[in-house]
């Protein structure tokens, strides 16, 4: 078994660093991702809370079907970004923005927490292997 000998206190303090640095890094990817994904949804929800401030007449204009164009009314910049009346009801209750945004957590610790431990483990083991005297280790198998 190869004792903390063979490992130098330099290479086991750079190990701690590379894991901590490690973890940092992935919760932050974590949590930008979540940023993103919170934006775009809010987007979403702020475009459909436009169609439900349009008045139903210029929504019938822009009927398409069983789908509404937001397009149509000014709301998106994008083109045939569909609604259902359904969706435009709850945009003009507020339950669209309630539903939509409270599902996405900035940061959720069973997630993006047991992926920066993982992370930083693994940078742990490398870097201490990367670290183990040759000499020692030769010690040790023989």
């Amino acid at each position: 078994m190869i004792s903390s000998h063979a490992v130098s206190k330099s290479t086991f303090r750079l190990s701690m660093v590379a894991a901590v640095v490690a973890a940092a890094y992935t919760a932050y990817e974590g949590w930008e991702a979540n940023v993103h994904a919170y934006n775009d949804t809010l987007q979403m929800v702020l475009t459909y809370e436009c169609g439900g401030a349009q008045s139903d007449d210029n929504l019938r204009a822009a009927l398409n079907g069983a789908r509404i164009d937001l397009s149509k009314v000014g709301c998106s910049n994008r083109p045939f970004f569909w609604a259902s009346y359904h969706e435009i009801i709850q945009a003009r209750e507020g339950k669209l923005r309630r539903e939509k945004l409270s599902d996405i957590p900035m940061f959720r610790v069973n997630l993006e927490g047991a992926a920066a431990i993982v992370n930083a483990v693994i940078w742990f083991v490398l870097v201490n292997v990367w670290g183990v005297d040759p000499p020692r280790l030769q010690e040790y198998l023989t």
